[in-house]
């Protein structure tokens, strides 16, 4: 699964139209905090998404359904 993103699909992805921002749990290399929450501006998700991830921890980021598109 290395370098992979994972989408939720069960609920609607969450962007806010009018500022245009996209809220994610990114995965981080700590064992004792795996996820953090973060809200970023839509192009920040989509320059985020381009680039390689490398598992952290075993964990991958996970965006709402269609991540940085919705």
């Amino acid at each position: 699964m290395k370098g992979e993103t994972i989408f939720l699909d069960e609920q609607p992805a969450n962007v806010n139209d009018s500022d245009r921002k996209v809220t994610y749990c990114h995965a981080t290399s700590s064992p004792t905090n795996p996820y953090v929450l973060l809200t970023t501006d839509v192009h920040a998700c989509f320059a985020h998404e381009q680039h390689e991830h490398l598992e952290q921890g075993g964990h991958l980021d996970v965006f709402p359904t269609g991540g940085c598109d919705d």
